[in-house]
């Protein structure tokens, strides 16, 4: 809830219990207490204000982010002699560069459809760059993966080769490439 939608809510509770006191109890009454405490209740409202304000701040601050909405930072590194990429059904490409490279639903939001996507894992699958090359491991997901028509077993890793064809959860049918940077 918005800091103006509370707020507002707030007011319309306060005046609706004003209201609702004045209608039971004798007016001259409340508008002698009111005189009286208007002061002690000027700063119970905002107490409460700031205190609503508090609890909100420390809400958002340990709440994780999603990591749709995370900035993603690359540090300088030596430049590698490969280079892996996926390519993907609607001929976007994923760039494989670090040593561990890990994908799940959301990496492919906009691939295929929202239904489809609730049989991708959030972490689905992991590639992991070695001496020897890159690597696929499922990540023990429900609806598996398969590389070149091969299910991937528990946490097992295959190495991967130009040109291999990968289809993640029987519905997103990818394509990895490798390449050479420096000949």
């Amino acid at each position: 809830m918005s800091l103006l939608n509370l707020s507002m809510n707030l007011l319309l509770s306060s005046f609706t219990a004003v209201l609702l006191i004045f209608t039971v109890f004798n007016t001259n009454s409340v508008v002698l207490w009111l005189q009286n405490q208007w002061l002690d209740i000027l700063f119970a409202l905002l107490m409460a204000l700031i205190l609503g304000l508090a609890v909100e701040k420390i809400y958002k601050h340990f709440s994780p982010e999603p990591k749709i909405l995370k900035n993603t930072l690359t540090r300088f590194t030596v430049p590698e002699r490969t280079h892996g990429m996926l390519m993907l059904p609607n001929s976007e490409k994923i760039s494989i560069r670090g040593a561990e490279t890990v994908l799940g639903r959301e990496d492919f939001l906009g691939v295929t459809s929202p239904d489809n996507l609730l049989f991708v894992g959030k972490e689905h699958l992991k590639i992991i760059r070695t001496l020897e090359g890159f690597f696929i491991e499922d990540l023990n997901t429900k609806n598996g993966t398969k590389i070149n028509e091969h299910e991937l077993k528990g946490r097992e890793r295959v190495k991967l080769n130009d040109g291999d064809n990968i289809v993640v959860a029987k519905i997103l049918d990818l394509e990895y490439h490798e390449k050479n940077l420096i000949p």
